[in-house]
């Protein structure tokens, strides 16, 4: 919108109202957010005075109890109220992060008082798995943590390689052969949505070996001096990734003769 548009929208006596509604409230949101770490501060000073009263008295469960039955915290919110409480008290200039997400004090409150005493909001942070300087008050949550973890020595966890699902075409018989293919199929078949959403399709060398085991499994194939295909060419089939590993494919597709009556004309085991 051009400014001189802009200024005709403002022109509305209602429209301008809105806008400097809107503004006020902009700026009372601001000043909220700012005291809401000196809020979550106190309420965490209040709790550990309650704490260390209930844990004197001969029931153990009386701070969850209190927790639960009257101010309605759970355990964890306790703790992180109560670690922004200790940080506080530690650290005299922890009020310059008290307009920061919660997420972030809680974060900070965990720290080491060492590394804790040497930040402030503008404290370039460099994230390891981007190898980018961002100031403390702009970073991510995980680019934060991650951050905050190198920064504290921590090791980043490591993660796990899926067990292989991997079902190869290794039946001996016709039978076992048929099974291993239909496991396959019930692999493909739950991988669908992620096939039909890729781009490419079954060209060139791709194709051409997947023609080429058609032709055999239909006993246009290699054959034996006596016109009949070849147990060796048949048993070739149990290689478990015929047509390469570039293009998923359909086993019926390609191995039609599988799901059908076997042919008298192969020769048997």
């Amino acid at each position: 919108m051009s400014k001189s548009k802009s200024a005709d929208v403002l022109a509305d006596p209602e429209i301008q109202r809105h806008t400097e509604r809107v503004l006020a409230l902009r700026e009372e949101e601001r000043q909220t957010r700012g005291k809401l770490g000196s809020i979550i501060a106190a309420i965490g000073a209040e709790l550990i005075a309650a704490k260390e009263a209930l844990d004197k008295t001969p029931d153990k469960t009386a701070w969850q109890r209190w927790l639960k039955d009257h101010v309605h915290y759970s355990a964890e919110t306790a703790q992180n109220y109560m670690s922004v409480a200790r940080f506080a008290q530690k650290n005299g200039s922890a009020s310059v992060f008290f307009g920061l997400d919660p997420t972030v004090l809680y974060r900070l409150a965990a720290l080491p008082d060492q590394i804790a005493a040497t930040l402030t909001p503008d404290t370039l942070l460099t994230d390891p798995q981007t190898g980018q300087q961002v100031p403390l008050k702009d970073m991510s949550t995980r680019s934060l943590d991650r951050a905050l973890d190198a920064l504290e020595g921590k090791t980043p966890p490591e993660n796990p390689k899926p067990p292989s699902g991997d079902v190869t075409l290794t039946g001996k018989t016709r039978e076992d052969f048929a099974a291993d293919a239909l496991r396959i199929m019930a692999r493909l078949s739950d991988q669908m949505p992620d096939i039909r959403g890729r781009k490419g399709s079954l060209t060139g060398d791709s194709r051409l070996n997947g023609d080429s085991h058609r032709r055999t499994l239909s006993g246009t194939g290699r054959r034996s001096a006596s016109g009949r295909p070849t147990i060796k060419t048949a048993r070739s089939l149990a290689d478990p990734d015929p047509i390469g590993k570039r293009t998923p494919y359909n086993i019926r597709h390609f191995y039609p003769s599988l799901f059908t009556p076997i042919n008298p004309h192969i020769h048997q085991c």
